[in-house]
């Protein structure tokens, strides 16, 4: 049986993608609870594999947290605008006031006391990080840059740039490069793997240990946990107890053996690190709003499963066209999930060309069956060929009547 952690809130269940900016404060959370974590990694027995499928999700409910800072950088220039103008609005009431006694607001009516109220508060001068000034002088900027570390994608992240200008390179650096060779990552990936995840350069590395040990813990080879590492590298910054959770998720609500699910975080790494809320959001609308059943959404979920990556939004357009439209049923689309990664526009452009010509047959128990894969696969001059069999100067044209 596994542990439930029912009376910790994990800081990654909100996050669509665990992203680095909520990693900044990860490190605080992951001291408040190392010995916890210890014991969640070390254990194997209370949240581990037995035998063949034993990944199981704690019932447990996370805390949704807030992400500020995208809608603070969404918001940056409507809200100069507005502010510069209260400011001037301000100025112009203050204007008013008895220059004697400038504390007496008695002058104001209701309406202007009530509007200075509503002035937004001045927002927090966020720093700005550029390292390139520090190049020159910085042996560890000079090699990350060596290895193919994009500074750029440092300087975004304040906590690790702070780290790098500051690192000693044999003492900070080297052993977390080693240790990243160790798992799988080879020089010439170094580079891109720090650039996805700068964070990993002050990261410790007995906690970074941990995760690795308790992948392996979990029947995954060195291989598979390589890959993990190379594809999804916030992977390491994730708690064990969160990793734990998402595979029982993963486990419990699809139905899946212990190979089954090595098999869905091997094919699509970036799902261990997804946001784990968004993925219980997605899999109750595709039962209750879309109609799948259990059996098909595991089918979709091994053969796919960049499909439960995908908004609501774009999951409802995609089926409404495809079922209404197309006359499709539950068969066909997960006979090739795929299709719900592929852009709407295509979608209605090639079934419409292919009505044109006459071919639009998604039967396959009826002559020129065209395959949901054939249909969205490959460039204009291929579908032209293989499927719609015309010319692409006759599809092009047709683009232009729509």
């Amino acid at each position: 049986m596994v542990r439930c952690f029912s009376s910790q809130r994990s800081v990654t269940d909100d996050t669509e993608l665990y992203s680095l900016t909520d990693a900044q404060g990860l490190k605080k959370h992951q001291q408040s609870q190392h010995s916890e974590t210890q014991d969640t990694g070390t254990d194997s027995q209370s949240t581990g594999l037995h035998s063949e499928s034993s990944f199981e999700s704690s019932p447990c409910e996370s805390t949704p947290v807030s992400n500020s800072t995208d809608s603070q950088d969404s918001y940056i220039l409507a809200d100069t605008v507005f502010v510069s103008g209260a400011v001037q609005q301000s100025s112009n009431m203050l204007d008013s006031l008895n220059t004697e006694d400038p504390s007496d607001l008695s002058q104001l009516t209701q309406e202007e006391l009530e509007q200075l109220k509503d002035l937004p508060d001045p927002k927090p001068i966020q720093p700005s990080y550029n390292l390139a000034p520090y190049v020159a002088k910085s042996e560890v900027l000079q090699k990350l840059v060596g290895l193919g570390v994009d500074l750029s994608a440092v300087e975004k992240v304040s906590d690790a740039a702070d780290f790098v200008v500051q690192a000693n390179w044999d003492v900070d650096i080297q052993p977390r490069l080693l240790f990243l060779r160790d798992v799988g990552v080879d020089d010439s990936q170094l580079g891109h793997v720090l650039t996805k995840n700068p964070l990993l350069l002050k990261e410790d590395v007995e906690d970074m240990q941990m995760r690795i040990d308790y992948m392996h813990s979990k029947k995954f080879s060195k291989d598979e946990v390589s890959y993990i590492v190379k594809k999804a590298p916030l992977t390491l910054l994730l708690p064990v107890k969160y990793i734990d959770k998402k595979l029982g998720f993963l486990q419990t609500s699809f139905h899946l053996t212990g190979d089954e699910v090595r098999l869905v975080a091997t094919k699509l790494p970036k799902i261990v690190p997804w946001k784990l809320q968004k993925l219980k959001d997605i899999r109750f609308y595709m039962k209750e709003m879309l109609g799948f059943s259990d059996k098909e959404q595991k089918a979709m979920l091994l053969a796919t499963p960049r499909v439960y990556l995908s908004s609501k939004h774009q999951l409802g357009e995609r089926f409404d066209f495809l079922c209404s439209t197309m006359g499709l049923t539950h068969r066909h689309l997960c006979a090739w999930p795929a299709v719900f990664r592929t852009r709407l526009h295509i979608l209605k452009q090639r079934h419409r060309f292919l009505l044109l010509v006459g071919r639009a047959q998604y039967d396959p128990t009826q002559e020129n069956y065209v395959s949901l894969k054939a249909l969205v696969s490959g460039k204009d001059r291929d579908f032209c060929f293989h499927v719609a069999k015309a010319s692409t100067a006759q599809f092009y044209n047709f683009l232009k009547t729509l």
